[in-house]
């Protein structure tokens, strides 16, 4: 078990939390299925930083400092179907910092300050996808192309009042939807056919707006 780390007995549940860790500890265990790294000092993520550790189903990361997270960083994590990036202080995620991720189910970046969305075309397994509490603008006409398992949404604390401005339908790939939250977003207008293809959509939430 790594130094300042607890480990379950048979390794498959390592917790590294309120350490004052700046980096991913050495020496994690290959069987390790729940990674949690919350509540350190660590501040990126470089390319292949846990790609020995490829039983990995979750990883925690909450509440670091983390300002960028290079390409490839999760290279290696195909089983990986949770990922929590809540409270750090991420602004702009490259292109391919999430490559790999083919089996992600859920992915949580609440509370950072990003500007600008990443890329998540190759996610088709992903259905709970967070952005709440923001700094988000705009997104991408084809944003949601590659996500379209997505059955809850949740976007609120944003400036999300130009959503739509690059394309009036850009939720309604998303035929899974069950939930999405755009409160305190300052949303303006919403076009006609917003919600139009979004035909399993139960809940709303747009308050304060």
């Amino acid at each position: 078990c790594p130094n300042k780390c607890k480990c379950s007995a048979n390794f498959a549940t390592i917790s590294c939390q309120h350490q004052q860790l700046s980096q991913i500890p050495d020496g994690i265990p290959i069987q390790a299925h729940q990674l949690y790294l919350g509540y350190n000092l660590i501040t990126r993520l470089p390319e292949n930083s846990f790609s020995t550790l490829v039983n990995l189903t979750e990883i925690s990361l909450k509440n670091n400092e983390l300002v960028e997270i290079q390409a490839g960083a999760f290279s290696g994590l195909a089983r990986l179907k949770y990922l929590y990036l809540t409270q750090n202080s991420l602004k702009l995620i490259g292109d391919r910092a999430f490559d790999g991720l083919v089996s992600l189910q859920q992915l949580h970046l609440q509370q950072n300050q990003l500007i600008q969305v990443p890329n998540l075309s190759a996610m088709s397994s992903l259905t709970r996808l967070s952005f709440a509490n923001n700094k988000l603008k705009l997104l991408p006409e084809k944003f949601f192309a590659g996500t379209t398992s997505l059955t809850e949404l949740r976007m609120s604390k944003n400036n999300m009042q130009s959503i739509w401005d690059n394309s009036p339908s850009i939720l309604n790939v998303l035929r899974n939807l069950q939930h999405i939250d755009l409160d305190h977003s300052q949303i303006k207008v919403i076009p006609s056919q917003a919600f139009k293809g979004v035909i399993a959509l139960k809940t709303i939430m747009m308050s304060s707006n």
